[in-house]
């Protein structure tokens, strides 16, 4: 794996194989000398170390500055991993209280999977965070785990315009949706409703 020289990272880049435990080091490092706890640094570097992996490009490295920056402008908490209260037996609100979404849904992944299993059903929904990353990541394990998954982001930074009008009154609004399959890696679709991700288009 190599890491691209790209202006706006926090550290200084050279191409250079590293291996993925050594990225997910390295992103952990950056992330924690922002202000992000390790159990936090641990799960966004995990996350954008996968999407790399994995060729996401635009959700990859590419979303550390994001991280940064939100980070050292007070705009994001990295040190919370929000709030759960179970409204139902199978509805969960999660309060991200200003932190990221991914440390707020890990936390609640026990949770989860025993509403999954009592009921068959489990509808998270969380608030008040800040999500930089693809879907994907949110819902492949649980579909290598044997469940369907549908994931959304409504996103408040408008980008996209409707017909007949020249300004923009949309978000790309994320969609996700994944599916075990018998004796195969699961079937995982991840994309904007933009013909191109906003992230894809500026990386």
């Amino acid at each position: 794996m190599g890491i691209p020289s790209r202006q706006g990272f926090p550290w200084p880049l050279t191409p250079a194989p590293i291996t993925t435990n050594e990225l997910i080091a390295a992103v952990a490092k950056t992330v924690i000398d922002a202000g992000v706890s390790r159990e936090v640094a641990q799960v966004l570097a995990r996350n954008c170390a996968s999407c790399r992996r994995d060729g996401t490009t635009g959700h990859g490295l590419f979303r550390v500055p994001g991280y940064v920056k939100s980070l050292t402008s007070g705009w994001a908490d990295g040190t919370v991993t929000g709030e759960a209260h179970q409204v139902e037996s199978s509805y969960l609100r999660v309060n991200g209280r200003s932190g990221f979404a991914q440390p707020a849904t890990a936390a609640i992944e026990q949770t989860t999977e025993q509403m999954l299993t009592e009921t068959g059903v489990a509808v998270v929904a969380v608030h008040d965070t800040h999500h930089f990353s693809a879907l994907r990541p949110d819902l492949e394990p649980w579909s290598r785990k044997g469940f369907i998954g549908l994931a959304t982001v409504a996103s408040g930074q408008l980008s996209m315009t409707a017909q007949g009008r020249t300004e923009a009154v949309m978000s790309t609004n994320p969609l996700a949706f994944a599916t075990p399959v018998a004796g195969k890696d699961p079937l995982v679709f991840d994309f904007a409703t933009s013909s191109i991700s906003r992230g894809n288009f500026y990386c």
